[in-house]
C-alpha cells in the first residue's frame, strides 16, 4: 500500500512538473510576442507551432533528467533551501540539453530573449510550486496527515534523543511507535516502549504481537 501510494505521488508529481513546464513556455511566449513590452519587427507575430518544438524536447528531457536527478526521491527531511538549489539544478541541466538539442537539429526558437527567460521563469514557477506543495504537506503532517509510522533501532541515549528531534520537527510526518532492542525489553522512554529482540525484525510486516 506504501509503495502504491509513493508510485501514485511520484506520477502526479511527474504530470505537474510537465504541466508547469509547458505553462512556463507559454507564458515566456506570450510576454516575448504578445505583452507588448518587446519590440517585434515581424507582422504578424508568430503562432505557437513556433515553440512546438522545443517545448516537446523540453518535455521529453523533464521526464528523463528530473528522474536521473533523483527529482522524485522521497525527501521528508530535507531542508527548503536543499530542494530549491535542486530544482534549479535541475532546471538547469534540462535547458542546457534543449538549447544544445535545438541547435543540432535546427529546432529551438531563434529568440535569444524567449530561450533567456525561459532559463529564469522556468525555475521560479517550479520553485513556486514545489516549495507550495512542501510547505501544504508539512502542514497536513503537522496536524496528523500524510504520517509514516517508524521504530527505532536501539534504546540508548542516541536513540532517545533521535526520537525527540522527530518528535520536534513533527513537519517530517514520521511518528515512532516503539523502540527495538535486546536489552530494556518491556521499558518505556519519553513514553514509547521497548520491544524485541532485534533478531526478530525481519521484516516491516511483522506485526507487534511478534515481540515481548
Amino acid at each position: 500500500m506504501v509503495k502504491e501510494h509513493n508510485q501514485f505521488v511520484v506520477f502526479c508529481m511527474g504530470v505537474l512538473d510537465l504541466a508547469v513546464t509547458v505553462g512556463a513556455w507559454l507564458l515566456c511566449f506570450w510576454i516575448r510576442f504578445h505583452s507588448g513590452w518587446f519590440t517585434f519587427v515581424e507582422d504578424p507575430s508568430p503562432g505557437l507551432s513556433y515553440i512546438a518544438d522545443v517545448v516537446i524536447i523540453s518535455l521529453l528531457l523533464t521526464t528523463l533528467l528530473f528522474q536521473r536527478l533523483g527529482m522524485y526521491r522521497v525527501r521528508r527531511v530535507q531542508s527548503i533551501a536543499a530542494e530549491f538549489w535542486n530544482i534549479i539544478r535541475a532546471c538547469g541541466a534540462v535547458w542546457v540539453a534543449v538549447v544544445v538539442i535545438g541547435h543540432f537539429l535546427h529546432s529551438a526558437p531563434t529568440s535569444r530573449k524567449l530561450i533567456g527567460m525561459f532559463l529564469v521563469i522556468w525555475p521560479l514557477m517550479m520553485i513556486a510550486y514545489r516549495g507550495s506543495a512542501r510547505l501544504l504537506l508539512r502542514f497536513f503532517r503537522r496536524h496528523g496527515r500524510n504520517i509514516r509510522t517508524v521504530a527505532i533501532i536501539g534504546a540508548g541515549r542516541l536513540a532517545q534523543k533521535l526520537l525527540y528531534a522527530l518528535r520536534a520537527q513533527s513537519w517530517t510526518g514520521y511518528e515512532v511507535r516503539y523502540f527495538v532492542s535486546d536489552s530494556r525489553i518491556g521499558q518505556e522512554f519519553l513514553g514509547v516502549k521497548v520491544r524485541g529482540p532485534i533478531d526478530r525484525v525481519g521484516s516491516c510486516r511483522c506485526p507487534q504481537r511478534d515481540f515481548e
